[in-house]
């Protein structure tokens, strides 16, 4: 199991706050860091459903619109999913995406490392036992 994590280049501190919580729920052997949604797009060629959970930071409505254009590639791995607002428009573009976890840049990330760390459990367990 892989986690792929995008956060956009710079010093976000909304982005610092997401990249801790996944840090202190995945071990950090498992955890591939993106600075590019060009370089994850590359990645997410050879990534088969079982293998991986995305993480993925829109800093703006923009970067959400370049994740969409990438949404076939998202298609069969769980997306937990962070969004510059709660505008409807945004909150529609984001549903395109089908993620499993939704929340916004201010949100409180203790939801999504909860969250986060059900489904990384569950997909452990379920690996150990097609072994």
């Amino acid at each position: 199991m892989r986690v792929l994590l995008y956060t956009p280049p710079g010093d976000g501190k909304d982005a610092h706050r997401l990249e801790k919580v996944i840090g202190e729920v995945a071990p950090a052997n498992i955890i591939e860091s993106y600075r590019s949604l060009q370089s994850l797009a590359h990645r997410l060629q050879d990534v088969l459903y079982d293998e991986a959970i995305i993480v993925l930071f829109a800093e703006n409505k923009e970067e959400l619109l370049r994740m969409k254009a990438m949404r076939s590639l998202l298609a069969n791995v769980p997306v937990f999913l962070v969004i510059p607002d709660q505008g409807q428009d945004t909150i529609a573009i984001a549903h395109l995406l089908r993620p499993r976890f939704l929340t916004s840049r201010d949100g409180n990330y203790a939801d999504l490392g909860a969250v986060f760390r059900r489904k990384l459990s569950s997909e452990n367990s379920r690996q150990r036992k097609s072994l």
